[in-house]
């Protein structure tokens, strides 16, 4: 079974997917959130061709650990997406604090054009939420 793992952004929305039994996600494709509706989906659509029964997704929680602004969309677009999944059997929220500046880093000693890090960013924080999940299974 594969699962798959999202970083839900404003502008793009990366995706990973991986296998529980391996342990291991990587990095799956990028999303351009121009809509809402549209890329509630275009994610609808790979989930059902792919058949993912779980989706594991990145909850952007404050310092404090509290829900924002950014974690309260976050939860409203991942409701709008359980309407248009009828086969995903789990959703699953993580912390995605610091993701985002570790896919950054991650990619800093990496020799791409700044276009190529800024679409490359969210498919990587996706691996690292769905990652993140693996290592606490």
């Amino acid at each position: 079974m594969q699962i798959l793992g999202l970083d839900i952004g404003d502008k793009r929305i990366g995706l990973s997917k991986g296998n529980p039994t391996l342990g291991v996600a990587t990095p799956y494709t990028l999303i351009h959130a121009d809509t809402k509706e549209k890329a509630v989906e275009d994610i609808g659509k790979i989930i059902e061709k792919e058949k993912f029964e779980k989706v594991v997704y990145g909850l952007p929680l404050k310092e404090s650990g509290e829900k924002g602004e950014q974690a309260l969309k976050t939860e409203t677009f991942v409701q709008e997406l359980k309407k248009y999944c009828c086969n995903v059997k789990e959703w699953i929220p993580i912390d995605e604090r610091y993701t985002t500046q570790m896919a950054q880093q991650a990619m800093s000693e990496m020799k791409l054009t700044i276009k190529k890090k800024k679409l490359m960013v969210d498919k990587l924080s996706a691996v690292l939420i769905l990652q993140k999940y693996f290592n606490n299974l």
